[in-house]
């Protein structure tokens, strides 16, 4: 596939055509999927307007199509799934931020606590 590496993060970028392959969605509908699902599918655009999906748009796009394909849900319902997912991950990501900060809180006192023993 001749995808493209966004220099800012270094990740994989895919063109529409590409995206559409990969999801055997097509691509008007992907254009049309951009404007119902507004910040969950938002390609980065090239100086020349081009269409570029990162990995995670691209799994996005996979689980709407599973939502409206698959399991019969209307766009607004595969839309409140995908906002569920997005808030359960980021709900996931900061409990293991926590629990990690919370670890090396305790590797700290534990720490100081031998060096005065």
């Amino acid at each position: 596939m001749d995808s493209k590496i966004n220099n800012d993060t270094g990740q994989r970028l895919y063109t529409i055509k590409e995206v559409s392959k990969l999801t055997d969605v097509p691509e008007y509908t992907l254009r049309f999927w951009e404007k119902v699902f507004k910040g969950h599918i938002s390609p980065v655009r090239t100086s020349g307007g081009h269409r570029r999906y990162d990995i995670e748009t691209v799994e996005t796009i996979k689980n709407v199509k599973v939502f409206v394909y698959e399991k019969g849900y209307t766009l607004a319902g595969a839309l409140n799934e995908i906002r569920a997912q997005k808030k359960t991950v980021k709900s996931f990501a900061n409990k293991v931020d926590v629990e990690m900060l919370v670890d090396e809180i305790a590797e700290i006192l534990k720490n100081r606590l031998l060096q005065n023993v």
